[in-house]
């Protein structure tokens, strides 16, 4: 699994590294819609999008992360700034939450789970992300 080193490392080589986001790495996941449900059923799964997540003062910054490989997938990131971000909706789930971001160009929204097994950095700083989007 990825190491929160490797993605302060990454945040760091791309200029997108800010000390008011270290402890606000989570894992985000966009799930498969229903309509993909529907047409694949169990096939779905696999347009299932893992992403690391990364909110600091001067925003929010989506890393895909390879499905197979569990490697960030290189130049593929994403940064909207913190005053492009119209909204933001929290909600809790059982064993996760729901977190949409929204902006003058449309909105995304993830799955956080409340643990991600081989990934203790998540646990760790999923507090932390809570309350800066919350």
């Amino acid at each position: 699994m990825l190491k929160e080193n490797d993605i302060i490392n990454y945040l760091k080589e791309h200029d997108l590294y800010d000390p008011t986001g270290q402890d606000k790495i989570v894992c985000g996941v966009i799930m498969p819609s229903t309509l993909d449900y529907v047409l694949y059923g169990a096939g779905s799964v696999l347009s299932t999008k893992f992403n690391v997540l990364n909110y600091s003062d001067k925003g929010l910054v989506i890393i895909p992360i390879d499905n197979l490989t569990g490697k960030i997938v290189q130049n593929a990131h994403v940064f909207i700034p913190k005053d492009q971000i119209t909204n933001i909706e929290l909600k809790s789930k059982l064993a996760s939450y729901k977190v949409k971001f929204d902006t003058a160009n449309g909105s995304t929204s993830f799955k956080v789970n409340k643990l991600m097994i081989g990934a203790g950095w998540h646990k760790k700083n999923l507090q932390s992300f809570l309350s800066s989007i919350g």
